[in-house]
């Protein structure tokens, strides 16, 4: 079983880096998304497809990017950012074939004691550095 070491709100501060989590994307994981999402759309399940299409493969799902963002977020805040954390200004910048290496992570970017709430920024990045996601997270404690 996996332990998580949560952080306590009380330490959190303005420029804390949050903690990175990487990803290898394999067309294993892209079909099991594809499975659980009904999106059997062949720009994502059809590498043969893909190699025809302006991105010259098959791609991941954007969802499944995302979901990358909520794992990291949830490892490092536990239960408050299940019940109180919110995504938002999301861009889906660029597309992840499949043998991808991804780093996700993020930065705080405000804390307000009164309101109990942290605001970060946070991004997906392929292994040559490139933005894949931007956005924003809030969560309330």
């Amino acid at each position: 079983m996996t332990e998580f070491n949560f952080v306590n709100p009380k330490n959190i501060t303005v420029g804390d880096e949050l903690p990175v989590l990487t990803k290898h994307v394999t067309q294993e994981m892209i079909n099991r998304w594809a499975e659980v999402s009904g999106d059997f759309n062949p720009l994502h399940v059809d590498p043969e497809f893909g190699r025809k299409t302006q991105f010259g493969t098959n791609i991941a799902h954007g969802p499944l990017s995302l979901s990358f963002l909520i794992e990291m977020l949830t490892r490092w805040l536990g239960k408050p950012w299940l019940v109180g954390g919110r995504l938002y200004d999301l861009k889906l910048i660029s597309p992840v074939p499949p043998d991808t290496k991804l780093t996700i992570g993020g930065r705080v970017l405000s804390t307000d004691a009164d309101k109990r709430q942290v605001e970060c920024e946070v991004f997906v990045k392929n292994e040559d550095e490139k933005l894949v996601i931007t956005g924003k997270a809030s969560c309330r404690f």
